[in-house]
């Protein structure tokens, strides 16, 4: 314990030479690390405690409460700035809380701070209901690092002689120097939270023992922090990198890289002078550039935008001064993030625009209005070349502007009620285009509840030796993986991909990080080996990529799922095309009804009083020659439906299938119900709380024309 105490103090004096004690000479300190934390406690203990120690009845009350909560995260305070001490990362996801979140947000809050229980049930009911309060707004990677920052800065301003923020890299150097076991790589939980703060209590005494005074937890977090070895007072004195992870002829190295914990010039006499810059505290990102014009999160007005993909981010801990080789501690829990107009083509590059630092490293997001203006008066101020849309792709290491033609790279969702034929579109319109004397180029699927990533891309599947009986598993492909080695070896066809119903099974968990691998200008070519992108397959190992010859259609039925509620993800990365109910497909007189006319009713009114996603599809009527017929399809097809698109509400029901001139239904019947003969003497009871008539609905079991054509006259 000594000496890492020692250690840790040595270099907080090195920062603040003028400190003596904490109290004494720490002035400076103490502006750097202190007040603002200080300050906010006291903020939260003036304006937002009293209401979080009895909350209020009124929902609209408790929202704000939970609003004054998340406030803190970003408060602006007498220095006119707004802190970030969890960082925007993570503040982010708490601010796009919905009112009625927020009244969950300010019990969760208040229960973890004044909650009857200990402290560790606490902390176990507050970091789930939060994640589930967050849902898929939470980060993907950095749920970890939110929930200990979150968890613990809320506990701090109720109390910093007990409770400071967690920050998870700098307690973790700190845990493993002072012989402690670093925190486990998952979500807070109660007992890792006791077990943190027993470990800065004991520290707390050694200081004192020491002699250093520390008046509260918020001063061992800043020997921490300030005593860290990548501590930097001043952001001029660390320099901010951008790494290629692409070499002449190899695969994307990232993954490798931040496994190992290091970076590699691999250019044998190129950059060298450029890596000996790199100091040991330095901040480096992995990078990939290259240029879009369309699919922007903005408006370009039809300009090539600048883009650079940030991969990975991380702190310099070692430069081998050999002009190839860095160690570097990555940040476990960086969300990978996309830059545009900031931007960096060359393997090694300082930074020496500041604007974009915040952005790379620090989860805030870039100002996506100032953008849009900059290309829009770009766009006015130059002649635009024409085209259709598709990216230009750069090599990330030589700059070079390589042209890919993404045109032919089909993504294309078609969807619609049910029974509008878009399966049939499929199969008819589309399969016979990817089929010659050689057989299929296609493959075809249907998603479902149950579909998963190892079904889909590849997994572990069990294996019986003939031989010796034993058991085993393999890595084995599934259809997409298939698909996709089928179309890469033959560069000059094209292949296709058909998913049915792929509303139907859970997208992000089927397609998992091959998400980003679908889109066209991510896609891979035979004839350049530097387009698209390749990941490392988590099974197989393998370098995986989407080949650009591969198109990949689906169909939803909307009336399962609305598009509206579709991953944002997958809507960005697909065209959508609705394919709704034709009547002009059906016969306009089958003995005296006009089919045609009475399909475009019904959808008229289920529309009105539903949605369009619930209308009626043609392909049931299509059958249709006979008035039996039209009876068959109405008591198979449409009454069932319309019971299970209105929920049993027999009015609504009734409404849709009113005769326009007698002004009632005559496919519904409603009898009125004597309780006491359904339920004898026992209803005489019940019958002095509940006093509403007892009604029965029935839908017919035999129709007539007349009852057809009272719909339509």
């Amino acid at each position: 314990m000594q000496d890492a105490l020692n250690q840790y103090l040595s270099r907080l004096r090195a920062a603040f030479p003028t400190f003596v004690t904490f109290g004494e000479g720490s002035k400076d300190l103490d502006a750097e690390e202190r007040r603002d934390k200080i300050e906010l406690v006291e903020v939260f203990q003036n304006e937002v405690a009293p209401s979080l120690k009895a909350l209020p009845n009124d929902e609209g009350a408790l929202a704000q409460t939970g609003a004054d909560v998340i406030t803190l995260f970003t408060r602006k305070l007498s220095n006119g700035a707004p802190q970030y001490l969890v960082g925007y990362r993570y503040t982010g996801p708490l601010q796009k809380l919905t009112a009625s979140d927020r009244v969950r947000f300010a019990i969760l809050t208040a229960d973890l701070l004044y909650g009857d229980e200990p402290l560790v049930g606490r902390v176990d009911r507050f970091v789930p209901g939060l994640r589930a309060l967050l849902a898929d707004s939470a980060p993907a990677t950095g749920w970890s690092a939110m929930s200990r920052s979150v968890t613990s800065l809320l506990l701090m301003v109720s109390d910093p002689s007990r409770h400071v923020i967690i920050k998870t890299r700098e307690f973790n150097r700190a845990l493993k120097a002072f012989g402690h076991e670093p925190m486990p790589n998952r979500a807070l939980t109660g007992e890792d939270y006791l077990s943190v703060q027993s470990w800065l209590f004991g520290l707390r005494d050694a200081m004192t023992a020491a002699g250093l005074g520390p008046r509260d937890l918020i001063d061992v977090q800043t020997l921490i922090w300030v005593g860290d070895v990548n501590y930097s007072q001043d952001d001029t004195n660390r320099q901010y990198w951008v790494l290629g992870a692409y070499w002449d002829n190899s695969d994307d190295m990232t993954q490798t890289f931040v496994t190992e914990g290091r970076w590699e010039n691999g250019f044998e006499d190129q950059y060298e002078e450029k890596v000996k810059q790199v100091r040991t505290g330095d901040r480096v990102a992995i990078k990939n550039s290259y240029t879009r014009k369309y699919n922007l999160p903005f408006d370009g007005h039809g300009c090539s935008v600048s883009c650079m993909d940030i991969k990975a981010v991380g702190t310099v801990t070692n430069n081998a001064d050999d002009g190839h080789n860095l160690t570097v501690e990555w940040d476990a829990d960086f969300e990978p993030v996309t830059i545009y107009q900031y931007t960096y083509r060359t393997t090694i590059e300082r930074i020496q625009d500041q604007t974009a630092i915040p952005w790379i490293f620090n989860g805030v997001p870039q100002p996506l209005d100032a953008l849009e203006a900059h290309y829009r008066k770009k766009a006015q101020e130059e002649d635009q070349p024409s085209g259709g849309p598709g990216s230009v792709p750069v090599n990330p290491e030589d700059g070079v502007m390589t042209a890919i033609n993404t045109d032919t790279s089909v993504n294309r969702i078609y969807y619609g009620p049910p029974g509008c034929g878009k399966t049939y579109r499929l199969q008819q319109t589309l399969m016979p285009k990817y089929r010659d004397e050689r057989g299929a180029r296609y493959r075809f699927i249907t998603f479902h509840p149950s579909m998963s990533y190892e079904e889909f891309v590849e997994g572990l599947r069990p294996i019986v030796d003939e031989t010796t009986k034993e058991l085993r598993y393999e890595v084995k492909p599934g259809i997409f993986r298939e698909i996709c080695e089928l179309a890469e070896k033959h560069p000059r066809e094209r292949y296709a991909l058909f998913i049915d119903e792929i509303n139907r099974a859970n997208i992000a968990k089927v397609l998992g990080e091959l998400i980003t691998l679908i889109e066209p200008d991510k896609r891979i070519r035979a004839d350049d080996g530097q387009c698209g992108i390749h990941l490392i397959l988590p099974y197989s190992r393998l370098s995986f990529g989407v080949p650009a010859n591969l198109d990949l259609y689906a169909t939803m039925n909307s009336a399962d799922r609305s598009i509206a509620l579709l991953d944002t993800a997958l809507r960005r990365r697909f065209q959508f095309e609705e394919i709704g109910p034709d009547p002009d497909l059906l016969p306009r007189d089958v003995e005296g009804i006009d089919v045609a006319a009475l399909l475009k009713t019904l959808n008229e009114r289920i529309e009105l009083l539903a949605d369009r996603d619930h209308r009626l599809g043609h392909a049931y009527f299509m059958g249709v020659a006979t008035l039996a017929d039209l009876d068959r399809v109405f008591a198979e097809h449409v009454l069932p439906l319309l019971v299970e698109y209105f929920h049993d509400d027999w009015g609504q029901i009734a409404l849709v299938l009113v005769n326009r001139t007698l002004g009632r239904s005559e496919f519904v019947t409603t009898m009125e119900l004597s309780p006491g003969q359904v339920f004898g003497k026992g209803w005489e009871a019940y019958a002095t709380r509940r006093s509403e008539v007892l009604l029965r609905h029935r839908l017919v079991s035999e129709f007539t024309q007349a009852m057809y054509l009272g719909l339509l006259a």
